[in-house]
């Protein structure tokens, strides 16, 4: 395989691992009601920990501006990634892995962590008073992209963000 020299190995990720996972694939994606031919490109795939949230938050700045995220969306999307893997850490077993892919059109930020999964039927929406049961962290994530998606499950969550590209 041709090393990728575009692409940083991510927090726990080696070199060879990372080559192996960049691929291109032509498929469809549901994106705000519309479907779009996309070419996937994995721009970052990485394991992290409380310990490794700053890091990551400067490696998806990075890949973000890199794949021409206007400035004003680049902090935006950079927060809603931070409450998710910060939930990822704090409510799904102390750790979580993200996978950062580019399309023709936008950027795909997946996490998945190992937690119990959510009790609340629809996390993102506003929790009546006295129901709280921590921040607001989904509904901003939820404000700050174009698409979120979460699927939970005993194994689980996975959320997925999207933010199309200018």
């Amino acid at each position: 395989m041709i090393p990728d020299r575009n692409h940083d190995p991510g927090i726990g990720e080696s070199p060879s691992s990372a080559q192996e996972h960049n691929s291109t694939t032509a498929q469809k994606k549901h994106v705000n009601g519309a479907t779009a031919p996309r070419a996937d490109h994995m721009v970052l795939k990485t394991f992290f920990a409380a310990s490794d949230l700053a890091k990551l938050r400067r490696q998806v700045a990075r890949h973000a501006r890199t794949a021409g995220l206007c400035p004003a969306r680049l902090d935006e999307f950079v927060l809603a990634v931070n409450e998710i893997a910060t939930n990822a850490v704090v409510h799904g077993g102390g750790r979580g892995h993200l996978e950062l892919n580019r399309t023709d059109a936008a950027l795909r930020c997946t996490i998945v962590d190992q937690g119990p999964g959510l009790a609340h039927p629809d996390p993102c929406a506003p929790h009546p008073p006295g129901e709280e049961e921590g921040g607001r962290g989904l509904q901003l994530a939820r404000a700050f992209v174009d698409d979120l998606t979460l699927t939970n499950g005993a194994a689980g969550t996975t959320v997925t963000l999207i933010v199309l590209l200018d």
